[in-house]
């Protein structure tokens, strides 16, 4: 087997936040057509080459949302085919438990102008309401993600075999 043609796959890193309220901290990326109502999602992208999965979710949740959140942890893997348009190769997301925010640190929790190039708004979503906001398969995703953090099944990140913490 030829190591140098393997197939290239994204390697997505979410990270699930819930406030005291049970709601679910979701972003509206631009690329998503302006008017339409779903398409809001976890924060979180790509990792960069050589970057870990928690570095990358600690970082790209910092960079969405302007929270700092210890990432050591992921609630589920999702395998993502590539898109049908063609925009994006098959990948695997990682969501991330970034834990639970006291009703002050989420009602701080605003857009970051470096942001607003990419985003055009987070809020908080209560779970009930998760399929007036998102695609199916996110919502799908979501309420995973919310099953294993309720019934204590996060499985915690490794690098090379030893705790990975961001």
């Amino acid at each position: 087997m030829d190591p140098t043609g393997q197939p290239p796959r994204r390697l997505g890193c979410l990270v699930f936040v819930l406030n005291e309220g049970e709601e679910v901290l979701m972003v509206k990326p631009k690329y998503k057509r302006a008017g339409e109502r779903l398409g809001w999602q976890l924060p979180g992208g790509n990792a960069h080459e050589g970057e870990d999965i928690a570095a990358a979710a600690a970082r790209e949740l910092l960079e969405e949302t302007g929270l700092r959140r210890p990432i050591s942890h992921y609630l589920c893997t999702d395998q993502v085919p590539e898109s049908e348009e063609g925009t994006s190769t098959e990948g695997i997301n990682f969501v991330c438990d970034g834990g639970q925010l006291s009703v002050a640190e989420a009602a701080a929790v605003i857009l970051p102008d470096a942001a607003r190039d990419e985003l055009a708004a987070l809020t908080w979503v209560p779970m009930s309401r998760l399929h007036q906001f998102a695609f199916p398969y996110q919502v799908r995703r979501i309420r995973n993600a919310a099953k294993a953090r309720a019934w204590g099944l996060k499985q915690p990140l490794y690098v090379l075999g030893e705790a990975a913490t961001a």
